[in-house]
């Protein structure tokens, strides 16, 4: 996986499978709000459900994003 950028607020990264370049994440979180939006493109699905390990990857970048915008008051 390759982290383009990565903030408090935002998350952008590729994933690759086998050297191939397989999906793109960006997460943008909202300070206010704690609103979130993330985008997903599997551009090469072929080789991104081919195996896991891709898809492993992009669990964690997304279970992290909803970890990271989870309001201050609810996290424990």
């Amino acid at each position: 996986m390759a982290i383009k950028q990565r903030n408090a607020l935002t998350t952008e990264a590729t994933i690759s499978v086998n050297g191939v370049d397989a999906v793109y994440f960006n997460s943008n979180i909202q300070d206010e709000t704690q609103g979130t939006s993330i985008t997903i493109n599997i551009n090469n699905p072929e080789v991104f459900y081919a195996c896991d390990e891709g898809r492993t990857e992009l669990v964690e970048l997304f279970n992290e994003t909803l970890d990271k915008a989870k309001p201050k008051d609810s996290q424990e």
